[in-house]
């Protein structure tokens, strides 16, 4: 708190800096993807209705690559230096994504103790924090971005899958980050064997495999994507 009542000179006039030029600093630490697709979501109205130059750092640069609305995409994982500075300098302009510091400290906790069936706020506007007033929920969309290349070569690699209809799964647990995610290997494999459909499991390494499933090894963040 003391650094922030020091610092807060410099705070306000990089601020006001950003705002004569028309720019917004968005970083967002997490690298779970569900976060960043739905940051790719916010920037999208975000621009639409600011027109303004969006900075982004992130952990996650391949949910944003190619994104027309972004311009420029810097990965924090190269300079995780700059999330401590950012910190520092958060204010109208310097704006952090983050799904466990507004409103609620942690939304799936508040869901858990309350069991508020009344509970509506969209997850993009926990993310998103003070921008949400810029956003059109009802019409909140995630935009992935390919290059005609990515396109070109993501279907001749994956021609067999996308023939006839199919379905992804992935088993994996998130036993450390949102236990009631873990929903466990026996109870996906009972839903493998309860509807008939052409499932792909996205396979991570050392991972169990499904019965019953084609088996996808080795793919991208971006063919998963595609």
């Amino acid at each position: 708190i003391l650094l922030k009542k020091i610092n807060y000179p410099i705070n306000f006039i990089i601020n006001y800096y950003f705002l004569k030029i028309n720019i917004y600093i968005f970083f967002i630490r997490s690298k779970a993807i569900g976060d960043n697709v739905i940051v790719t979501g916010l920037i999208s109205q975000f621009k639409k209705n600011t027109n303004s130059k969006i900075y982004l750092f992130t952990n996650a640069v391949d949910v944003f690559l190619n994104n027309p609305n972004i311009s420029k995409l810097v990965n924090l994982l190269d300079k995780p230096y700059l999330y401590f500075l950012f910190k520092l300098l958060e204010g109208q302009r310097v704006i952090e994504m983050n799904s466990n510091t507004y409103p609620y400290k942690d939304i799936f906790e508040k869901l858990r103790i309350t069991k508020n069936k009344k509970f509506n706020h969209h997850l993009a506007e926990v993310i998103g924090g003070n921008i949400s007033q810029f956003i059109d929920f009802k019409n909140f969309k995630n935009e992935i971005y390919f290059t005609k290349k990515e396109l070109d070569i993501f279907q001749r690699k994956f021609e067999n899958v996308i023939k006839n209809k199919f379905a992804l799964i992935a088993p994996f647990a998130k036993e450390t980050y949102i236990p009631v995610r873990n929903w466990g290997h026996e109870k996906f494999q009972e839903l493998v064997n309860l509807l008939n459909i052409n499932w792909y499991q996205a396979n991570t390494k050392n991972e169990k495999k499904l019965d019953n499933v084609n088996i996808l090894e080795s793919t991208t963040k971006r063919e998963f994507f595609f």
